[in-house]
């Protein structure tokens, strides 16, 4: 996992973290129960304080995407995929959904909806 962050950015550099390490895990580049990089070791690696990437890790821990394990290290948790599938399957439902209310309104039949949808998909 890359982390690249902006001194230029109104973002805080902790956010910038923080988000980062949430698309590596929504993309896949990150798996459950994958360590992250140390503090320490990513602090050096971007140039930045131990205080800026520890407060990174605790709102990550606070938002149940990470497990910091004692001596051990912060892990990627297992309720974190669980939580993207959930909310992944609402976003696509609300999709499907505004699709097939459109496709009605105008007065499309299930049929030419599925043919578009076969088209688009191949």
């Amino acid at each position: 996992m890359e982390i690249l962050i902006s001194f230029k950015s109104s973002v805080p550099i902790y956010e910038q973290i923080g988000n980062q390490v949430k698309d590596a895990v929504l993309k896949g580049d990150l798996k459950e129960g994958e360590i992250l990089p140390s503090v320490r070791g990513l602090a050096k690696d971007l140039g930045v304080s131990i205080l800026t990437v520890q407060k990174a890790y605790d709102v990550l821990q606070k938002d149940r995407i990470i497990e910091s394990v004692k001596g051990k290290g912060n892990y990627v948790r297992c309720e974190y995929f669980n939580k993207i599938e959930d909310e992944q399957i609402q976003i696509f439902e609300s999709h499907a959904e505004k699709l097939v209310l459109e496709a009605k309104r105008r007065g499309y039949s299930k049929d030419d909806v599925i043919k578009l949808i076969e088209i688009l998909f191949d």
